[in-house]
């Protein structure tokens, strides 16, 4: 797995993701919030930067978070 040491995982608290910003393009898992639980149910990986572990990254901050 290539991991993409220049850019941090961002938690956008208004848009519910965490995101990953490479090469000009985003990566982010969405998420929303019940009662004691947090919900990830959308992920994205522009085509450019797939294979490259960006979204595990991505829902590993997640769920690090939760």
């Amino acid at each position: 797995m290539q991991k993409e040491s220049s850019s941090a995982v961002h938690h956008n608290t208004s848009d519910h993701r965490f995101e990953l910003n490479v090469d000009g393009a985003t990566v982010f898992a969405e998420y929303k919030l019940a009662p004691g639980t947090i919900i990830f149910y959308h992920t994205l990986t522009p085509g450019a930067l797939r294979g490259r572990g960006l979204a595990a990254r991505v829902v590993e901050a997640g769920l690090n978070y939760a």
